[in-house]
């Protein structure tokens, strides 16, 4: 298991039916959908030039209302790994969960790397070495594998924050959260308006640390806000990413626009720990425990195969959003994706030696 990704820690057939592991597994599979929604919904917001298009403004709504699953994945991450349940030393917490982050990660970057080399020979231009040095640095040896580099930042930390959570107060690790989710905030408005946009991505974690305590603090509160007042700040948020990304965007330019986009923008944070919450209310099973259980543990391998479904699908099945209604091409590309993800998944778990890097 990487984190939150893939089955629940010291999951067991009767730990699964208690509600915490249940909501765990449903917000695994909705996530990892969201995430497939918002790459093939990126195409049209990248790719249509005109702001005020019917194209591109369905494009932006599917893509705002997906932006809280990268942040969702960090905080069901942090509530797994933060448990004050487990008591393990640091060589112990290291050793138990080297080999499922270490080896799917080396894994899926060479992968992408053999994989990038040939499209590049197909395409009639190799790419260098260096290329591939610049983007290993910046965590961008393909579209989606930066993930992976930040969360190994947060397994790093992880055991010393559950030190801190352990000797701190419910309020204090509110306030401390807030302070950290404020920095990071001005942190990601600053790296916005930078022109180069760059940092190593060995740095990347520490943006996302206020949403692994956060994480932590969600499921450990008895605090429950109302589910209309969840909804509310949900359904404003998305509004607002959308009109903000295309208001910025006519005004500065679509980069500048993006901002709204990203996980810790002003209109991103409240999405996601709105969404959050409302994950933990859902106790029951999304089709029944066993099932959800099955396609939750197949959530990290989706995530790493579903770039190349859908970038295929385009290639050799012309499925695009670009060329048909994208109010229905947009969730029905996603859904086929996500199902023949799961499928190559589920195929890759019965390779005895193969399944280690899912």
């Amino acid at each position: 298991m990487v984190l939150g990704w893939g089955r629940a820690l010291n999951s067991n057939r009767q730990e699964l039916q208690g509600d915490r592991l249940v909501w765990a597994d449903n917000t695994r599979i909705l996530a990892i959908f969201a995430v497939i929604l918002l790459h093939v919904s990126a195409i049209l917001v990248i790719g249509v030039r005109n702001l005020d298009s019917r194209q591109w403004w369905i494009g932006n709504i599917y893509n705002a209302l997906s932006r809280w699953c990268v942040p969702v994945f960090v905080m069901l991450s942090g509530a797994l790994l933060l448990s004050e349940d487990k008591v393990e030393s640091i060589a112990e917490f290291y050793k138990k969960r080297a080999a499922r982050v270490l080896i799917p990660t080396l894994f899926w970057t060479l992968f992408f790397v053999v994989w990038s080399l040939a499209e590049g020979v197909m395409q009639g231009h190799a790419l260098s070495a260096r290329f591939f040095l610049k983007a290993l640095s910046v965590g961008k040896t393909f579209v989606h594998m930066w993930f992976l580099y930040m969360i190994i930042g947060l397994y790093f930390i992880a055991p010393f924050i559950r030190i801190l959570v352990r000797n701190t107060s419910k309020r204090e690790i509110f306030f401390f959260t807030i302070v950290l989710f404020l920095l990071a905030a001005i942190n990601e408005i600053y790296y916005s308006l930078h022109p180069k946009n760059i940092f190593l991505f060995i740095n990347q974690f520490w943006n996302y640390l206020p949403y692994f305590i956060a994480g932590h603090f969600i499921c450990k509160t008895e605090w429950k806000p109302r589910t209309s007042i969840l909804c509310l700040v949900f359904v404003l948020s998305v509004v607002l990413a959308a009109l903000a990304c295309f208001f910025v965007g006519e005004w500065q330019g679509l980069k500048k626009g993006l901002y709204f986009y990203r996980s810790l923008s002003v209109t991103v944070i409240p999405m996601s720990i709105s969404i959050m919450f409302l994950f933990k209310k859902l106790s029951a099973a999304i089709v029944n425990v066993e099932i959800t259980r099955r396609l939750a543990s197949l959530v990290l391998g989706i995530y790493f195969v579903h770039p190349l479904i859908i970038t295929e699908l385009h290639r050799c099945f012309g499925f695009s959003t670009l060329k048909s209604n994208p109010a229905i091409s947009i969730p029905l590309i996603s859904m086929v994706a996500f199902i023949i993800s799961a499928m190559i998944a589920w195929l890759i778990q019965r390779i005895p030696y193969l399944k280690r890097v899912i």
